[in-house]
């Protein structure tokens, strides 16, 4: 670029290891304005995705992100690098459903915006709120079809249930009578 004067900033230092975040980093994925899927270390197949069942609004933060629907499952790449297969769970979006969601976070009461990630360095639990369910995926409670006002620690979570593959970021999803409303990402430090 010098040589034929074209004039640039760059805002890194030009080393290995910092070209290697740069070209690693796909980004996110938005999805229906109620998911938000960071691909940092994401699996390579997420099961019973909350769907509607056509017309889904796909956003990606990469320019060169795009997916296809094979067999009934979305491909989602980045260029030409697949990055995971979303087998989706169809249901169908509730129309009133909170933007803010009631957290404890390490014994701090805290308000999450829907569809948005919230770090952890013990535990959490969700807030209870008349109208909603909320489901832990990895947490098994015992007959209890609402896990809110529950603490939660990730020693309580299957590990075959995180989104990542360290086995740290979970998903929280909040159900209107039975109608999705949004997820969140649980991130453990």
């Amino acid at each position: 670029m010098k040589i034929i004067k074209i004039d640039f900033i760059r805002n890194f230092n030009l080393n290995e290891e910092n070209i290697v975040k740069i070209i690693e980093n796909y980004g996110n994925l938005g999805i229906n304005d109620n998911i938000l899927l960071n691909f940092s270390d994401i699996k390579k197949s997420l099961s019973l995705i909350e769907l509607k069942s056509e017309s889904n609004v796909f956003r990606f933060s990469h320019p060169l992100g795009d997916f296809k629907k094979i067999r009934g499952n979305y491909i989602i790449y980045v260029g030409d690098k697949k990055l995971t297969t979303l087998r989706p769970q169809y249901f169908k979006m509730a129309k009133s459903c909170p933007e803010k969601f009631g957290f404890e976070i390490d014994e701090t009461v805290v308000s999450i915006n829907k569809a948005s990630d919230f770090f952890v360095n013990d535990d959490f639990k969700v807030l209870k709120s008349k109208n909603l369910r909320v489901n832990v995926i990895g947490y098994r409670s015992k007959n209890l079809s609402d896990e809110s006002g529950i603490r939660i620690a990730l020693k309580n979570l299957s590990k075959r249930f995180s989104v990542d593959k360290q086995h740290k970021v979970y998903r929280v999803e909040f159900y209107n009578n039975n109608e999705f409303c949004s997820m969140s990402m649980v991130h453990f430090k």
